[in-house]
């Protein structure tokens, strides 16, 4: 760590024969002849100085920031996921089921009964926060996980008859939401789209 002095206070005295050197923590007083030949110190003066660190230029400056809100594909990609959600959200609303749940259904009905494994590795998801989405749907009688029948050791999810249900009356607002995004986007624009977010986790997967 590099350090300077900065002087504070300065004094002109009469030339001394012989100078003295004083310290403390955080100042330095100094008459002292060899320090007075130094180059950023004045010779004939009792000078009070204190320590100091250079400033650096912050890397992290308001022009990096407005950069990484521009270009981050992270921050983008989550902006735009929260916008979306925000609309899905408000047209599912009576179904009484959120987005993220909707999903998670879908998935069973599609693949069920599937491993909890299996079910994360399809949603991208680790198996902890899985499980964790899991549990409203399953207090609530719309899945259940149990112990597969093939392999103590793992847990399946199933649909059950009231999930079914529950998915019908959402499917319909789901639509309604999808043709929301599509209008807004042109048709052409969502199906670029989705094709380029399924590039997107391919390449994010094999990185």
């Amino acid at each position: 760590m590099e350090w300077g002095l900065r002087k504070v206070l300065g004094l002109r005295i009469p030339q001394m024969s012989k100078g003295y050197l004083r310290c403390s923590a955080s100042t330095l007083t100094c008459v002292d002849d060899e320090l007075r030949r130094a180059e950023n110190l004045d010779t004939g003066i009792i000078c009070v100085y204190t320590l100091y660190m250079p400033e650096k230029k912050l890397i992290c400056d308001l022009g990096m920031c407005q950069g990484i809100g521009q270009t981050c594909v992270m921050f983008n990609l989550r902006k735009a996921s929260r916008a979306l959600t925000q609309v899905y959200e408000e047209v599912m609303k009576p179904s009484g089921i959120l987005p993220t749940q909707f999903t998670l259904l879908v998935v069973t009905r599609a693949m069920g009964p599937v491993a909890i494994s299996r079910m994360a590795e399809v949603l991208v998801m680790d198996r902890t926060t899985l499980t964790r989405n899991l549990k409203p749907l399953e207090r609530d009688g719309l899945v259940t996980v149990k112990p597969s029948r093939h392999d103590k050791r793992a847990r399946e999810v199933n649909l059950t008859k009231k999930g079914v249900k529950h998915l019908e009356q959402a499917v319909p607002l789901w639509r309604e939401a999808q043709q929301r995004i599509k209008a807004s986007l042109g048709g052409e624009r969502l199906d670029r789209m989705l094709e380029d977010l399924t590039a997107v986790v391919s390449s994010a997967a094999s990185t």
